[in-house]
């Protein structure tokens, strides 16, 4: 099996703990708006398209960067890649993940399947509203 340089380890451990740390924050959230949907809207969410979307939105968010985290390791104990293609392989992916959390972020507030309308009324939401150009 073949050993990590000690370079790699300077910038695996803050990513891996930054990572770490935005996966439990997002399980909060979702935990809290979970319980909070029932506690208001209670088994009738189950009906709401927005609902679906909503939480795969959310898990897209749990498991992009733990598939990422993995997918580090193998690329750095990869003997067939040069140095280069692992360096595009794992910016190609860090891009691609800015890119999902930032589109997660907008669907996941405006898919979120309880809204308050313009008289004060608590409302829900039946088609995700997703952003669209």
């Amino acid at each position: 099996m073949k050993r990590f340089p000690k370079i790699n380890l300077l910038w695996i451990v803050p990513l891996y703990s930054y990572l770490g740390i935005k996966i439990v924050q997002t399980l909060g959230a979702y935990l809290n708006d979970l319980v909070n949907l029932f506690r208001y809207l209670g088994p009738g969410v189950l009906i709401s398209p927005s609902f679906y979307v909503w939480n795969f939105v959310t898990y897209l968010t749990f498991i992009f960067p733990i598939a990422g985290m993995a997918l580090f390791i193998k690329v750095l104990k990869a003997d067939d890649l040069t140095t280069k293609k692992k360096v595009y392989t794992i910016l190609g992916y860090l891009a691609a993940l800015l890119a999902i959390n930032f589109l997660a972020g907008l669907i996941y507030s405006c898919s979120y399947p309880s809204f308050i309308d313009s008289h004060g009324l608590g409302r829900m939401r039946m088609i995700p509203c997703l952003p669209t150009p």
